[in-house]
């Protein structure tokens, strides 16, 4: 058994339990996925989900295989339950993903140990314009990668 994939899986269910247990969960932020909105080394505070808050734009956490991952909600289906989502930084759609695989919403972002201010206006039109902004973050990604090595 690969001890790193193990100890991945055990911090990936007490994450898990401590957000069903109602308690707020700050975490790293890793990949380009949310870029340029979220970097490599900032942290988001993760809260437990209430599906009849959720709205799009909202950044929900899901489990996606063996993984957890964060994306911007576009679309939510409440009788069908699942929804739809996708990276900022990021050219496609995520597959459809099941209530039952949301574990978390992102209530608060820090960069630098400061707050970063979201501001609702901002997470709405994300919704909208993610069909052109999905391109152009992506390449711009890779690049402002690259520079910062």
């Amino acid at each position: 058994m690969n001890s790193l994939g193990s100890k991945k899986d055990i911090i990936s269910q007490v994450f898990i339990d401590l957000l069903q247990q109602g308690k707020d969960v700050d975490i790293p932020v890793y990949g380009l996925s949310m870029f340029p909105f979220y970097l490599p080394e900032d942290h988001v505070r993760v809260g437990k989900v209430n599906f009849d808050t959720l709205k799009p734009g909202d950044v929900v956490v899901f489990k996606s295989g063996n993984k957890l991952v964060a994306h911007r909600l576009l679309k939510i289906d409440r009788n069908r339950k699942f929804l739809i989502c996708k990276g900022d930084g990021l050219i496609y759609k995520d597959k459809i993903i099941f209530n039952d695989d949301v574990v978390g919403v992102v209530c608060q972002h820090f960069r630098n140990s400061r707050v970063i201010k979201s501001y609702p206006l901002i997470r709405r039109v994300m919704v909208f314009i993610t069909p052109f902004t999905g391109f152009l973050f992506f390449y711009t990604a890779r690049i402002w990668n690259k520079m910062q090595s």
